[in-house]
């Protein structure tokens, strides 16, 4: 399946001014569609005006506000929600506004999507519905259990998306992210991912805290593979009302990530390890053959050049 075929239309993209949304927003406005972007700037306004140089428009509003959502919907083809309240310590101290803005705001999206006839919903998710079920690597039909509210928000989204595919007739699919890095990520910010935040650290040459002994394991996706695999669910019909994990495939230890960055940045970390964080699991391998079967998806950086990659914008930022 080629990406090329996504052109010439009118596409809304919530949270499209974040670190993923700008990327994907970036790439829709590049294949020469009309993109609105709808965001609440409440992390960074960094992204607003280099995506309206590129022809990006920007609304600032919330998912929150269900007319401001059937607004943004109207006249659109394609709708790629990306809003949500994205760290799981933050939904874990302040679990109602997780809700409001990851549950409440997804279904905002479906229904105002519904009622403005949009082709379809591409509803963004996450691994963290996976929880502590000690079944690997991870599959779509494996049992969920989220351990924080996040990942029970997250997974009520998928749960909405469904219902109004098979309910409504609303093509709809969802897309569980593992991991994504890249250029753009925030590292200074409260709840900061850790690659981001490790990079920063080191290069400051600050404490670099890792919760756990460091030999959890996650697969980090690069940004540019998770662009390319969602706009691939959204041209592809046959993933209509599924969910889909996407991810790379290198299974990587924290600690072997802290070893990567201290050979490309040519420091030494000084690591101060802590208390695991409550709900964090050991192990987060995926199985995306799905996605591969469905969207001919096969994810291309690893993750090695993807820190390099980052590291070249960090520095060209810093």
């Amino acid at each position: 399946m080629s990406t090329s075929s996504c052109c010439n239309k009118k596409i809304l993209v919530t949270g499209g001014a974040g670190f993923i949304g700008s990327h994907l927003s970036e790439s829709l406005a590049g294949m020469g569609n009309d993109v609105t972007v709808l965001d609440d700037f409440s992390i960074t306004t960094a992204h607003a005006k280099p995506l309206e140089k590129k022809g990006v428009h920007i609304l600032k509003g919330s998912v929150t506000d269900f007319p401001v959502v059937l607004a943004a919907c109207k006249s659109k083809d394609l709708v790629f929600h990306l809003a949500a309240m994205n760290r799981a310590m933050k939904s874990v101290n302040d679990p109602l506004l997780s809700h409001a803005i990851t549950s409440t705001g997804t279904l905002h999206v479906l229904e105002a999507s519904r009622k403005s006839n949009v082709k379809k919903v591409v509803n963004i998710s996450s691994s963290s519905v996976y929880g502590s079920s000690s079944l690997l690597p991870r599959r779509e039909s494996d049992p969920v259990r989220p351990t924080h509210p996040y990942g029970a928000a997250k997974l009520s989204g998928e749960q909405y998306a469904r219902i109004y595919y098979e309910l409504y007739g609303l093509p709809t699919v969802s897309l569980r992210y593992f991991s994504v890095y890249g250029p753009r990520q925030l590292g200074v910010i409260p709840y900061a991912a850790v690659i981001p935040k490790f990079m920063s650290r080191i290069s400051r040459e600050e404490p670099v805290e890792v919760y756990g002994d460091g030999s959890q394991r996650r697969n980090f996706t690069f940004v540019s593979d998770v662009v390319d695999c969602t706009i691939r669910a959204a041209l592809a019909d046959s993933a209509n009302g599924l969910t889909l994990n996407v991810s790379s495939e290198e299974d990587v230890a924290i600690n072997d990530v802290i070893g990567m960055l201290e050979e490309a940045m040519g420091r030494k970390a000084k690591v101060s390890y802590l208390d695991p964080l409550p709900g964090e699991v050991a192990a987060n391998p995926a199985d995306i053959s799905l996605a591969r079967n469905l969207l001919g998806f096969s994810p291309k950086v690893d993750v090695r050049k993807g820190l390099q990659l980052t590291l070249k914008w960090y520095n060209a930022t810093s």
